[in-house]
């Protein structure tokens, strides 16, 4: 997407012209869908903008797994068992990044931890030995 984005109108403009050649080598429909994909990411500049021409180092100091294994605090993951899979991949990453961590899942609770189980997840809190 990003390049659909920073590619020059010319760029497609010259394929357009190019119509026949493309259908000969099967290239038309993949150059009409990305030329309708770019049209349709042009209506909206500023997300575009915030999404595809950001720098290298602007999209690291985002990325927080990269970090992770420098923390030197202790930290407790509490998970619920009936969690959302992107959750639970997560939280698995985390534990495995993380050097000082513990990990407790709570088998009946799904993503409203402090709701539903409070009780537990406070008692956990409590209980979370400071290495």
């Amino acid at each position: 997407m990003r390049e659909l984005v920073n590619r020059s109108p010319l760029f497609y403009k010259i394929l357009r012209s190019l119509r026949p050649l493309t259908k000969v080598f099967g290239l038309h429909d993949k150059i009409e869908k990305d030329w309708q994909m770019r049209q349709e990411l042009l209506q909206y500049p500023t997300a575009c903008q915030l999404l595809f021409q950001r720098q290298q180092p602007e999209l690291e100091a985002e990325l927080l797994q990269n970090r992770l294994p420098l923390m030197e605090v202790p930290v407790l993951i509490l998970q619920g068992g009936q969690d959302l899979l992107d959750a639970v991949v997560k939280s698995q990453t985390y534990t495995q990044l993380i050097p000082k961590v513990e990990f407790k899942m709570i088998p009946h609770a799904a993503n409203d931890l402090s709701k539903s189980c409070a009780g537990i997840v406070a008692g956990d809190i409590k209980d979370f030995p400071v290495f």
